[in-house]
């Protein structure tokens, strides 16, 4: 049995509810920054190949997995231009997806605006 004395002095158990509520401010965070375009966070991901030459997909993620994702790290994430690519849909480097009015810096730079309102205006 554990001795609540040997517990931190306030101890903090994240629920379903929190992750819940946590997802859902990284969410109005990036579609408010998204709003001038039109585009929401839910239909931006970032697609990533392995090599220039004979290219095969080999990670995809949404731009809210990579809002808690860098929240949770402590830091904005660095695409290399060549290999990845922001796009309307996941598990594609089809042109057709590419989102062509957001670029990756675009995107690396929204992540660190929100890491720093999380980290200033949030209570995490």
């Amino acid at each position: 049995m554990i001795d609540p004395k040997d517990l931190p002095s306030s101890p903090r158990i994240i629920t379903s509810n929190d992750i819940t509520s946590y997802t859902k401010r990284v969410r109005a965070f990036l579609n408010e920054q998204l709003k001038p375009s039109g585009m929401l966070c839910d239909d931006v991901y970032v697609n990533t190949v392995h090599a220039v030459v004979d290219p095969k997909l080999t990670f995809t993620q949404s731009l809210v997995d990579i809002g808690t994702d860098s929240i949770e790290r402590g830091m904005a994430p660095t695409y290399n231009q060549s290999l990845s690519g922001v796009y309307a849909k996941p598990w594609t480097f089809e042109d057709t997806h590419r989102i062509h009015t957001l670029s990756l810096y675009d995107v690396e730079k929204m992540i660190q605006r929100l890491l720093d309102e999380s980290r200033y205006k949030w209570d995490l």
